[in-house]
């Protein structure tokens, strides 16, 4: 995540004089839902079919991811930030941090990736050229009454024998999540004779679709007379999981109406992931293959905040005309 904390000066004229409104951000707790977005399968093999309809369906063996990002407010003894509500004459109402007590950094997880565990979809691909091919992709996943959708857009370029075959993939995928984001904002309003700290609470709630590239390679035997045949793919990818800027506020009654948010680029987080898919398939007779094949999927963040690995096992159908 970049720019967790931002402190940055505005000035603004008012009542004769010159007020200076410094104000830092920081991110409390964040949960998103989601699949894990994965990669297409393309195998390769010296027959002439130029179009591939690809149905697919996986099951990721994880529930939960937990991470950690930078840039919460530091807590009390019990690992949460304490404040205060203070009620003003006129019956509206501010929020201070109680002095003296949230004196520890915050060691625990403040960001939890909810996977959809069963995604299916399908891809297509067609070849433009003895050695190139374009190919998209979709997929579809629930969670809780809820539906995310995603897929891939890209261009494969291969190489095939009579006995084997490898292709790179290079595309965008395209994925919509939803995220539930509670942040701070410590704001502090300075003049000539007078200095005012107060706190301001924003709780978003949205659905969005984030896009991200990636990219991968895949090997596979292809020999007709063997009763199957073996692949492997590994690739990279990344997954932007929160990238949001602070819009409905908690504290709507507050009575300092000079709060600003002019420039936020606060929020950003992204799963970068390398991951690897040893399987095996059978032909189906001379145009149509199964194939059988688990995906591992490593974060490569220099933090480590997500789980090691991540278990994909998943099945596909080529369908070649």
């Amino acid at each position: 995540m970049k720019h967790h904390n931002i402190s940055f000066i505005v000035l603004l004229i008012f009542f004769g004089g010159c007020t200076t409104i410094k104000e830092t951000i920081f991110v409390q707790d964040v949960k998103v839902n989601s699949p894990i977005t994965q990669s297409p399968i393309h195998l390769t093999d010296s027959s002439k079919y130029s179009f591939t309809i690809s149905p697919k369906f996986s099951v990721t063996t994880t529930n939960t991811i937990p991470a950690k990002i930078e840039g919460h407010t530091n807590v009390n003894s019990n690992g949460i930030f304490q404040m205060d509500t203070i009620i003003n004459n006129d019956g509206t109402f501010t929020f201070k941090e109680t002095p003296g007590v949230n004196t520890n950094s915050f060691e625990g997880n403040n960001l939890y990736w909810n996977v959809t565990k069963v995604v299916a979809g399908f891809d297509l691909d067609f070849r433009i050229s003895n050695s190139a091919a374009i190919f998209a992709g979709f997929n579809f996943s629930s969670q809780n009454n809820d539906d995310y959708l995603g897929g891939t857009l890209g261009l494969g370029l291969f190489k095939a024998s009579a006995k084997y075959g490898y292709r790179m993939d290079v595309g965008l995928k395209w994925q919509s999540l939803f995220f539930d984001a509670q942040t701070i904002i410590e704001t502090e309003i300075i003049n000539s004779s007078t200095s005012t700290n107060f706190l301001v609470l924003y709780h978003d709630k949205n659905r969005v679709t984030n896009i991200n590239p990636f990219f991968s390679f895949t090997y596979n035997s292809a020999n007709y007379n063997w009763p199957f045949n073996f692949f492997f793919n590994a690739g990279y990818s990344r997954q932007t999981l929160i990238d949001f800027q602070p819009q409905t506020r908690v504290d709507r009654q507050n009575p300092f109406a000079v709060t600003r948010i002019t420039e936020d680029t606060r929020g950003t987080y992204s799963a970068s992931f390398v991951h690897f898919m040893p399987g095996f398939y059978f032909n189906l007779g001379s145009s149509s293959r199964f194939i059988v094949g688990v995906k591992f999927y490593y974060n490569t963040n220099s933090n480590r905040e997500l789980n090691s690995a991540i278990v994909i096992p998943s099945v596909q159908a080529d369908l070649r005309f």
